[in-house]
């Protein structure tokens, strides 16, 4: 049977992602179910999920902005649900939030330091997952991430290079660009360059193509 890039996304939605809805719908309902410190978990954890969809969503239309600025949303709202069950000392700072006219006057939900702890607890409870990491990996593999998904967020060159790219050839390079896991500068400018290339040749393929084998390597 021949490959294709439909086929293969039918087959990772089927095996994984489909999957993994069913569990978090029913993980929701266990929670449900339970008692629960705080009513406010829920509804984190539930919003997280609707974001997590609309961050789908977004990525079928290639809206890669969009989708990782919700993500980052979905990942806040995760960290904080579980932070403000374990430390009431957070919880208490939390349902005081709207009322801190000064962002140096929080203590306990500070990101960096929220997700600092909410590492150390993920580790305990996916031990098998991050059994080969000490809690500092897995306390940097949280920040990468999250600073990551800031760079879709904030104003950065990264925004602006996604919305020059319409053409869908051009989502493809993308493609590329979403699958890696460390984002720097030189990958923003060589971007920009394969965009100015693809104006300047035509869309010559032959050539852009090994511009697309050169950024590869860098991701």
């Amino acid at each position: 049977m021949e490959l294709t890039c439909e086929g293969i996304d039918k087959e990772i939605k089927r095996k994984f992602i489909n999957k993994l809805n069913r569990n978090c719908k029913n993980g929701l309902i266990k929670l449900e179910e339970n008692n629960v410190k705080h009513r406010e978990t829920l509804g984190l954890l539930n919003q997280s999920y609707n974001t997590i969809r609309n961050a789908e969503m977004n990525l079928k239309k290639y809206n890669f902005v969009d989708a990782n600025s919700l993500l980052r949303a979905a990942l806040e709202y995760m960290i904080m649900a579980v932070m403000i069950e374990e430390d009431e000392r957070i919880f208490n700072e939390f349902v005081i939030l709207p009322s801190i006219d000064n962002p140096l006057k929080r203590k306990y939900t500070i990101v960096n330091t929220l997700i600092c702890k909410f590492a150390e607890k993920i580790k305990v409870i996916s031990t098998e997952i991050f059994e080969e990491s000490t809690s500092k990996d897995v306390q940097n593999l949280f920040i990468e991430v999250y600073d990551l998904l800031c760079k879709y967020t904030h104003a950065s060159l990264v925004v602006s290079i996604f919305k020059e790219i319409t053409m869908d050839e051009e989502k493809e390079i993308l493609k590329f660009f979403e699958l890696s896991t460390n984002y720097d500068e030189e990958k923003s400018k060589r971007l920009l360059e394969i965009k100015k290339l693809i104006e300047k040749t035509e869309n010559d393929w032959l050539i852009i193509n090994e511009e697309i084998d050169d950024i590869k390597k860098l991701l």
